[in-house]
């Protein structure tokens, strides 16, 4: 038979063959597309320049931080890596998408810039997901050893915030925990249990939510289609995430303000799963507002699963941004005028004409 480093090797080497043939390929489709030479060499010099020389420079981003010590790693260096690593990949795949759609070979055009800001977001999003469940997750579902990151001394957001903003007390004993070749339940479950304590999960969370923030925000910049489901599937699924964090009996979350109603919709059927926010009789109910006032958003409001939602005055809000541009414009104090607007008397707030139903 062949021996067991020959076999190693053999693997290996297809491996990195089959990776080299792959890239040929992708090269071979796009030639094989019904478009303008003008786009198709667009979509080449795209393709070269984020899936290699962007992608490729954030691995190696990846690789120089495993040798640094994770607390000399900001998240700003730790932010620009991914985006190299996996926010060039996704950019780049809902990018080309766009420009196929709009057949733009300028890569100018707004819906292509939109998904880009959408696929760069979200791939973040996946990144600091995926690094949670490194330590978080269960090995059968998630492929790989957990506390992997932990042996390698990984810069992820979880251990460079631990590391930076934790007690001496956390500190010694996670750096104490690090660099091993493999965990017990137990010690697992103490890394786990000084990354909560320390609050480098809540604010793992917290960026979580803020990536899927701006993404859901660049899909609004698209045409009305069928997003709203998506995005109603991701809140549900970062609903389901919270609730293995946070207890809802103990009042750990009080209220939940969505930025609009498909997320709204979407936090609820999380927490009717628990049997929380249920028409009916349910275990309690988290107070859970949105925005837009959506048909099935007032079903909820009206059976006492949402708390209340927000219908806002598009043509007022147009109004008061038209007001303070022109102030600019002109030169004039930006508050010139503003009596004829609806102005809070204790501080400098405009208040827009909107509609609670609830």
């Amino acid at each position: 038979g062949i021996r067991a480093e020959r076999r190693d090797k053999f693997g290996s080497d297809m491996a990195i063959l089959a990776g080299d043939l792959m890239q040929g390929w992708v090269f071979d489709l796009l030639d094989q597309g019904d478009y303008a030479p003008d786009l198709r060499r667009r979509i080449h010099g795209e393709f070269r320049r984020r899936g290699y020389l962007e992608l490729i420079s954030g691995e190696a981003l990846d690789v120089e931080f495993s040798y640094r010590d994770p607390a000399s790693v900001t998240v700003v260096e730790l932010y620009r890596m991914q985006r190299g690593k996996t926010g060039a990949l996704l950019r780049l795949a809902a990018e080309t998408g766009g420009a196929l759609g709009t057949l733009d070979a300028s890569w100018s055009h707004e819906y292509i810039q939109a998904l880009g800001d959408f696929g760069e977001a979200l791939a973040l999003a996946f990144q600091l997901r995926d690094d949670e469940l490194g330590l978080f997750g269960d090995f059968a579902k998630f492929g790989k050893p957990i506390g992997s990151d932990l042996t390698e001394s990984k810069a992820t957001l979880l251990l460079i915030h631990a590391l930076q903003h934790g007690d001496d007390g956390v500190k010694r004993r996670l750096r104490a925990l690090l660099g091993r070749p493999s965990y017990t339940e137990k010690e697992l479950q103490e890394a786990r249990g000084l990354l909560i304590e320390c609050g480098a999960v809540a604010q793992l969370h917290r960026e979580i939510a803020r990536l899927t923030d701006t993404a859901e925000a660049a899909l609004n910049r698209l045409p009305p289609s069928c997003r709203r489901e998506y995005l109603r599937e991701l809140a549900r699924d970062l609903m389901r995430d919270a609730l293995k964090t946070f207890a809802l009996h103990n009042g750990d979350i009080e209220i939940i303000i969505a930025n609009n109603d498909a997320q709204a919709l979407g936090a609820v059927d999380a927490l009717n799963e628990v049997q929380y926010n249920l028409a009916g009789d349910s275990k309690g109910n988290i107070p859970t507002f949105g925005i837009d006032a959506v048909a099935e958003a007032l079903e909820a409001v009206k059976l006492k699963k949402m708390a209340g939602t927000i219908r806002q005055d598009p043509f007022a809000l147009a109004t008061v941004v038209v007001f303070f541009a022109r102030n600019v414009q002109t030169g004039v104090p930006m508050t010139t005028g503003i009596e004829k607007l609806k102005v809070d008397s204790q501080a400098l707030k405009v208040r827009l004409p909107y509609m609670i139903i609830k």
